[in-house]
């Protein structure tokens, strides 16, 4: 055998070995696409991470405020990885935050974020506009409408929607200005601290990062603290 023909042999053999890896993993992501819950299209027992985003509407805002919370919540199309959930939750006009989301569904993936290899971005990123962006979009009118309630129970509320089993962001839109029974930061504040305010003003939550997006009485402010 000459050494023409050995190295012949040699680029078979290579590119047989890289077709076939090539072959393995488009079957394996196609396996794993399969696995999908229509409705959320989130991954039937995987264990993506979560992004909740608690919207505040216990004070009202204006035209522009709700311009800009409209700004905030599209922005979010570009901050998700592919299959992160989106879960948004409302403390509405009662003073009170349902346990069950306004939205709730997962990123299948943005065209950019496309694996070359064994993705086509475009499809990707249609299915992308279709079957997330649009929903999310139908929602706004919803999420942006301004209310207003006699109580503001922020601290239960943030403490109410953790899951010690979830990788979890969490996103507060609020003025931040609590106003319960347990704790109020209106009139005389030291009046209105109970024994225990330290304590129960911690955020002892599993949240890997929590970002707040401060709102005054009448507009968003474009200030946000994360921790």
């Amino acid at each position: 055998m000459t050494r023409a023909d050995k190295q012949g042999y040699a680029m078979i053999a290579g590119s047989t070995l890289f077709f076939g890896l090539l072959f393995t993993c488009v079957m394996t992501y196609r396996a794993g696409a399969d696995q999908v819950d229509p409705d959320t299209l989130c991954r039937i027992g995987a264990t993506d991470p979560v992004l909740k985003v608690l919207i505040d509407k216990t004070d009202p805002w204006d035209e522009k405020g709700r311009q800009r919370l409209a700004t905030l919540i599209r922005g979010l199309k570009g901050r998700l990885a592919p299959f992160e959930r989106l879960s948004i939750y409302i403390l509405d006009e009662t003073g009170a935050y349902s346990p069950s989301p306004v939205f709730d569904m997962c990123s299948p993936g943005r065209g950019d974020q496309a694996n070359d290899l064994y993705q086509n971005s475009r499809r990707m990123q249609k299915r992308f506009e279709e079957h997330f962006a649009l929903p999310l979009d139908e929602a706004l009118s919803t999420l942006v409408e301004p209310g207003q309630a006699p109580r503001s129970p922020i601290f239960e509320t943030i403490q109410g929607l953790r899951d010690e089993k979830k990788n979890e962001r969490l996103l507060i839109v609020s003025d931040m200005m609590q106003n319960s029974e347990k704790l109020s930061f209106y009139g005389r504040l030291s009046a209105n601290l109970p024994d225990d305010a330290e304590q129960y003003c911690q955020l002892n939550t599993p949240y890997t990062a929590i970002e707040v997006y401060f709102l005054d009485r009448q507009s968003i402010s474009v200030t946000r603290k994360q921790q």
